[in-house]
């Protein structure tokens, strides 16, 4: 008998050894797990586990499969052998949430709660194992808001990011001393449309066929005419993070087909055309921007904006993604600080230095949502003198802000607008000010930086920014007592999580429990996103583009950064479909949540996203704050 049961051990000892996160155990741990369980069988269509008891089992599928039914409704998982299941309860307070049944006849190995809780305590990987599986959790809970979009591939395409639009093919260029011959036999060579014209400084103009009809045969030039006396010269460009439908509406909104991409550095590396974005997507996520865009007045401007509420229902109804919605709703609002500020220039005569106009906070970073104030201001060229230009700049910025106001985009109540003469002013008096920010880490300090950094330029050249996001990125590198600050800035504000994985409410304004999901939930993703960023050199600025690209170019986890994008896109969707219903009902839009007003997946799966939200916070915590010491 002593001999067969040693056999017996031996086989489940070899089970456990080939499925994680028992892989890792060595001998003795793994003889000591196989001493402590039982063994349970389970007939076909039997219940395993009720949902709401008391759990005080970690089950194992030996053989067999069962079936788990999240929150009770109708999503089903399938585990099968070397699976394991009913540990969230056991990591909470032991209550079930789940039931289990069994889809065919099981073998099941039960090891007790007891045991199960020691084993996470000795050993990291086992601990971090089951821990982490709530990542696992929440990415199939995307997927399955996902599947319902319906046809709706060729408008999120529209979101994608140009860099995964451009093709394959290298880049047709020529110099521009060439003649407009020659340069037809290398376009008619290369069977291409369009010439990419460059020097040793970089882009110096673009030649289409278009150009080749018009500004030379229909003028009946020579052969041997110089392209550059009928290309475009210094062409508009488009980074490739941005999206599919900016670099189309920008294409409409300027009258040409093509546009040149560079990457953050403005390092030519693809080109797109009107026509090859036009296959890709539908035109319906543009309408609303493109009519702002054409807009003749700052009234036609409002009028163009008002349909945004019920276009952000019909986008949450549709169960785009968040990251898309967000990428919508921020290009009307781009659209519309644009055009005003053109109206503007109309109305003032040009501008007598340039500039650009930028927008911060949630409009910089894509991810604008229902509710909407201004943040923007002026970064205006070193050649700008205020005795003899400010007028300009100050009636500029009062009339766009003040119909931004009209049109529904409400004053800063902390006056963070071009209107105010801290936000606006020249190049070096920004590197200025940010270096005294970064030099000064004061929490008021972290705070400005926190908000100024996430810039994004919606009218000028953008190399304004640009050689202001170096300067900054290059400063808060160097200073590792600012980034200390500012991690401890990013941990400040906790996710509403209690100690048995309860979701934790506070009293608003009028005195309700609620829980405020943009200040608990979404902030602190963007806060780790941009701490990372500054340090790490990643000059992007919407959230979900910093942790892609730290995947990318970071040695930093990268299932922890995807675990994080995925808790930021249900976090972030929890809040649209909550604003959503609000607009529908006509209700004033808020960030703040009622916990009964949520489905008991929504609550599973919240507190899923903000468990890993608050491991990341702490990881945060154990890489910078020493700065601090």
């Amino acid at each position: 008998m002593d001999a067969l049961k040693e056999i017996e051990q031996l086989e489940i000892a070899d089970f456990l050894k080939a499925h994680p996160p028992f892989d890792a155990l060595q001998d003795t741990a793994i003889s000591a797990l196989v001493a402590a369980l039982s063994i349970r069988y389970a007939r076909r269509g039997s219940t395993v586990i009720e949902a709401g008891v008391l759990n005080e089992h970690l089950y194992i599928v030996r053989s067999g499969a069962v079936e788990l039914m999240e929150g009770g409704n109708d999503l089903a998982i399938m585990l099968s052998e070397g699976s394991c299941f009913a540990f969230p309860s056991l990591l909470r307070d032991g209550m079930t949430r789940h039931a289990v049944t069994a889809l065919e006849d099981s073998l099941l190995y039960c090891l007790p709660a007891a045991q199960f809780h020691a084993l996470c305590q000795d050993h990291d990987d086992v601990r971090i194992y089951f821990s982490s599986a709530e990542a696992s959790r929440l990415r199939a809970a995307i997927a399955r808001r996902s599947e319902s979009a319906g046809d709706i591939g060729a408008l999120q395409s529209g979101a994608t990011p140009l860099k995964s639009l451009l093709g394959q093919r290298p880049l047709v260029t020529a110099p521009a001393d060439i003649t407009c011959g020659i340069a037809a036999g290398v376009m008619a060579a290369e069977d291409v449309s369009t010439l990419l014209v460059t020097d040793e400084t970089g882009l110096r103009g673009i030649l289409t066929d278009k150009d080749l009809r018009r500004r030379m045969l229909a003028r009946q030039l020579p052969y041997d005419t110089p392209i550059a006396d009928i290309m475009t010269p210094d062409p508009v460009t488009i980074e490739r993070s941005a999206a599919g439908f900016d670099a189309l509406l920008m294409m409409m909104q300027n009258n040409f087909s093509h546009l040149p991409v560079t990457d953050a550095s403005g390092t030519l590396v693809g080109i797109v055309s009107a026509r090859d974005l036009l296959k890709r997507m539908s035109l319906h996520a543009l309408h609303l921007a493109q009519d702002v865009a054409k807009a003749s007045t700052p009234e036609a401007v409002a009028a163009a904006i008002e349909p945004l509420s019920q276009s952000l229902i019909a986008l949450v109804d549709a169960d785009l993604t968040a990251h898309v919605i967000g990428q919508f709703v921020s290009s009307v609002g781009e659209a519309a600080h644009r055009r005003l500020a053109e109206l503007g220039e109309e109305k003032l005569g040009p501008p007598p230095v340039p500039y650009d106009f930028v927008v911060f906070g949630s409009l910089a970073r894509r991810d604008q949502s229902g509710v909407s104030d201004q943040d923007n201001g002026f970064v205006l060229d070193d050649s700008y003198d205020a005795a003899q230009h400010g007028a300009y700049f100050k009636a500029l910025a009062d009339f766009v802000c003040s119909h931004l106001n009209a049109a529904g985009y409400v004053y800063c109540p902390g006056d963070i607008m071009a209107t105010n003469d801290k936000w606006r002013k020249s190049l070096s008096a920004w590197k200025q000010t940010f270096a005294t920010w970064i030099a000064s880490p004061d929490p008021k300090s972290v705070m400005h930086t926190s908000i100024f950094y996430d810039m994004r330029p919606v009218k000028g050249s953008g190399k304004l920014v640009r050689a202001l996001r170096e300067e900054v990125i290059s400063k808060a590198q160097a200073n590792s007592v600012f980034l200390a600050h500012l991690a401890k800035d990013a941990i400040s504000a906790t996710p509403p999580l209690g100690f048995f994985r309860q979701l934790v409410v506070e009293k608003d304004k009028s005195g309700e429990e609620s829980l405020n999901i943009k200040k608990r939930g979404i902030m602190p993703v963007t806060d780790i996103a941009r701490l990372q960023a500054l340090a790490n050199n990643i000059s992007a600025v919407s959230t979900r583009t910093r942790l892609e690209a730290l995947i990318e170019g970071s040695a930093l986890n990268k299932d922890d950064l995807r675990d994080l994008i995925d808790a930021h896109e249900f976090i972030a969707m929890t809040r649209l479909r909550h604003q959503a219903a609000q607009a529908s009902q006509g209700e004033t839009i808020d960030n703040l949540l009622h916990i009964e007003s949520l489905s008991r997946f929504d609550r599973d799966h919240l507190k899923d996203a903000f468990g890993i939200v608050r491991r990341a916070q702490s990881a945060l915590s154990n890489a910078y704050m020493g700065g601090m010491l």
